[in-house]
């Protein structure tokens, strides 16, 4: 997304390397520019290649990631999943010239694997986006997330069913899975503890279940990612929550939810950990007691909530939209790049 909002600006030409096929012809490219899973056991065999004829030629490698991959997110079995590609994300790390991340926690996990990092904050269009219409009678409340997030939902729960039971709000979980959650939810209560114990995924999913039970919810399967703006808007989110456990992944985490309630003109809750501090301006402690004390006023009162969200708008706009946060990706570029080309010359 980057690359193609400045491509539209005029201030880079982008190429897919799929493109390309053979190794020889980036001859005449100033940079390269990856995602840190891009190289993988399926794009090795072409890739290597290509990437040590581009370091040959003294064209820039930019790598980037939003995740700490080198260790597994909290209650989430996805080791076998990445653990055969970690040597081969080590070495692009190793390889590339600069590594570009989204938050301050992120860049001090890999400032030993990098010879560069830099903070590269996620950005989104704040102005022209899809916009939620408003209207409904019952105030809704919106969480979305996947299931590396059952634990932190599992946090947020209760906080949920007390609110219900003082006041006719609506729960909406957007994501986590996408085909028969109602169901999945009602025979996750109903796996043995032992069973549970032996798989961290589904340890964590049955959390978030039995904290589920008695909370009157509705849940929207996730959808391809061109096309979520589209549905967040259409969910009509009054209030969306961001709920995070503070823990060694999680504070690896972006903004990038509040950013994203924003954009659609939803005010967000956040928990009061360091990934949301300094970023949204309503923060609730991880209990039950601060959610609720934060979370009620803007339930009972429509006027607080347009008041907390022009402020949140404001803020993205200023500091998170890509028409602030695009110059600081063409700096990168034209700086790294210059950095390279005169070493070579």
């Amino acid at each position: 997304e980057p690359l193609r909002q400045l491509a539209q600006g005029g201030l880079v030409q982008a190429t897919s390397l799929e493109s390309l096929g053979n190794p020889n012809r980036i001859s005449g490219f100033d940079a390269i520019f990856l995602h840190l899973v891009d190289l993988n056991l399926q794009t090795e065999s072409w890739m290597l290649p290509l990437l040590s004829t581009a370091l040959s030629q003294g064209i820039a490698l930019i790598c980037d990631t939003d995740d700490p991959y080198f260790f597994a997110a909290d209650g989430c079995a996805f080791d076998d999943k990445i653990a055969p590609h970690l040597n081969l994300m080590r070495r692009l790390c190793g390889s590339a010239h600069l590594l570009t991340v989204t938050t301050a926690p992120l860049k001090q996990e890999f400032s030993s694997m990098a010879r560069a990092v830099a903070v590269v904050p996620n950005m989104v269009d704040v102005d022209h986006p899809p916009r939620r219409s408003r209207g409904e009678q019952r105030v809704r409340i919106g969480w979305c997330g996947g299931p590396t997030h059952a634990d932190d939902l599992a946090m947020f729960l209760p906080a949920m069913a007390e609110l219900q039971r003082r006041h006719p709000v609506d729960f909406v979980i957007f994501g986590m899975f996408d085909r028969n959650f109602d169901q999945t939810v009602v025979r996750a209560r109903k796996v043995p503890a032992a069973q549970r114990a032996s798989d961290p995924s589904l340890a964590a999913f049955g959390r978030m279940a039995d904290a589920l039970e008695g909370i009157n919810f509705q849940h929207f399967p996730s959808v391809p990612y061109p096309e979520f703006p589209q549905r967040l808007a259409e969910l009509n989110f009054d209030i969306g929550v961001c709920p995070l456990l503070d823990t060694r992944f999680n504070r690896c985490r972006s903004a990038v939810k509040f950013y994203q309630y924003t954009a659609a003109r939803t005010v967000t809750v956040a928990s009061n950990v360091v990934s949301y501090q300094n970023e949204c301006s309503l923060l609730a402690d991880n209990t039950r007691d601060s959610w609720v004390s934060v979370l009620e006023p803007l339930v009972v009162n429509a006027q607080l909530r347009a008041e907390a969200l022009a402020k949140q708008i404001s803020y993205v706009r200023n500091h998170r939209s890509w028409q602030a946060g695009l110059p600081l990706y063409h700096q990168l570029f034209t700086r790294v790049c210059a950095a390279v080309q005169g070493r070579r010359t």
